[in-house]
C-alpha cells in the first residue's frame, strides 16, 4: 500500500480520464464523498455506484473503480482510495489518502479547488453522519449560516407525541442514511446532487418517505426480536430486508451501556457499538470480519455456498451458533 501524504500528489497520481468510475460507501459519509468527487470530475463523465459489500469496488458489470471512497477495498485492488477507516492492510496494492476525519471532509480537502464554494455545504451530511460534527470547517459555517438555524419537528414515538428542536446541521445526515438503509443509495445521492440548500435536503419528500418506511421497519424488528446476554455483551439476532442493525445496536447500547452486537440474519451483516469494540476486533477470529472504528464497527458473516436453499439455511443457522460460541470464547469474564 502506498500512503500519499498530500492532496497534490494524490491528484497527480489519480490523473483524469473520461468515464472515471467512483465506488463509495452507502451511508451519509460515502454519499457526501461521492458527490464531492463526482462534482470535481463533472467534465469527465463520472460513473458513481455504491457496492453493498464494504470491500467491494466493482460495478455489476464487473468493471473496477478508479477511485474508492469511505471503504476498505480488497488488498489486490490497485486503484486510488480516500478513506478514514483503520483497517487497511500494509500489503494492499492501492494508493491511499488517509486521515482520522470523515471521508467526506478528506474528499473536500482533496478536491475543494475543483468545486465551487456554494456546494461545499454538501460535505456536512457526511461529516455529521460519521459522528464528528465538530469537524465541520469554520469557513463552511460562516458561508452557510442557515446550518446553525433550528427546525422543530413533531413525531409519534411508541405511541407518544413528542416535539424535537434541532439545528439544521444535525438534521442533514438522517434522511440520507434512511434512504441508504432501505437500499435506495442512488436516490440519496441524486437528492443531494439536486439540493440547492440544506433545507431542500431536510424537507425532501422522497427522503422523508424513506425515513418513515425505515422507522416502521425498525419498530417491527424491535418488537419481534429478543436479546441474548453474554456477560458484558448483548447480542440481538434480527431479520430484515433493510440495514437496521446499526440503528438497533445504538439503541441497545444506550439502554444499558453493555457492548451491543446486532446481527441481521437476512443480510448476514451486523453492527457492534460500545466499549468492547476494539477488544472484539483484537480477539475475535478474523474470519468473522469484525472491522471499523473504536466504539462502532461492522461484521460480515462468511458467505455460505450450498447446493440448495434448505441446505444453505441450515448451514446459516449453524454459522450463527458458531458465532455466538466465538463471542462466549473471547468475552471478558
Amino acid at each position: 500500500m502506498t500512503i500519499i501524504e498530500t492532496k497534490e500528489k494524490f491528484l497527480e497520481s489519480l490523473g483524469t480520464k473520461d468515464g472515471i468510475r467512483i465506488a463509495s460507501h452507502g451511508d451519509a459519509d460515502g454519499i457526501s464523498s461521492a458527490f464531492i468527487a463526482a462534482y470535481a470530475f463533472r467534465k469527465n463523465k463520472p460513473e458513481v455506484y455504491f457496492p453493498t459489500e464494504f470491500s467491494d469496488v466493482t460495478k455489476e458489470t464487473g468493471e473496477v473503480a478508479d477511485l474508492v471512497l469511505d471503504k476498505v477495498p480488497v488488498n489486490t485492488y490497485t486503484g486510488h482510495v480516500i478513506d478514514h477507516h483503520p483497517d487497511h492492510a500494509k500489503d494492499a496494492k492501492y494508493n491511499l489518502f488517509h486521515g482520522k476525519v470523515p471521508a467526506s471532509l478528506l474528499s473536500l480537502q482533496v478536491f475543494k479547488e475543483r468545486i465551487p464554494k456554494e456546494v461545499w455545504w454538501k460535505a456536512v451530511p457526511g461529516i455529521v453522519g460519521d459522528g464528528q460534527p465538530e469537524q465541520i470547517p469554520p469557513e463552511i459555517i460562516q458561508m452557510f449560516p442557515s446550518l446553525m438555524e433550528e427546525v422543530t419537528t413533531v413525531r409519534n414515538y411508541r405511541g407518544e407525541t413528542k416535539t424535537y428542536t434541532n439545528p439544521v446541521w444535525f438534521l442533514l445526515s438522517s434522511p440520507i442514511n434512511s434512504a441508504c438503509r432501505i437500499g435506495k443509495r442512488s436516490l440519496a445521492f441524486s437528492t443531494l446532487v439536486a439540493a440547492r440548500d440544506p433545507y431542500e435536503l431536510i424537507f425532501s419528500e422522497a427522503l422523508a418517505d424513506c425515513k418513515e418506511l425505515f422507522q416502521r421497519e425498525v419498530d417491527r424488528v424491535r418488537n419481534a426480536s429478543r436479546a441474548i446476554n453474554i456477560g458484558p455483551i448483548t447480542i440481538w439476532l434480527v431479520d430484515s430486508n433493510y440495514s437496521v442493525n446499526g440503528t438497533l445496536a445504538w439503541e441497545l447500547y444506550n439502554q444499558n451501556r453493555k457492548t451491543a452486537i446486532v446481527i441481521n440474519e437476512h443480510t448476514r451483516h451486523g453492527s457492534i457499538r460500545g466499549l468492547l469494540v476494539d477488544y472484539l476486533k483484537t480477539y475475535v477470529d478474523p474470519k468473522w470480519k469484525v472491522g471499523g472504528h473504536s466504539g462502532f464497527a461492522g461484521i460480515s458473516l462468511p458467505k455460505i455456498e450450498a447446493d440448495n436453499d434448505a441446505d444453505r439455511k441450515a448451514r446459516e443457522k449453524e454459522q450463527l451458533v458458531d458465532f455466538l460460541n466465538e463471542i462466549r470464547r473471547v468475552v471478558p469474564r
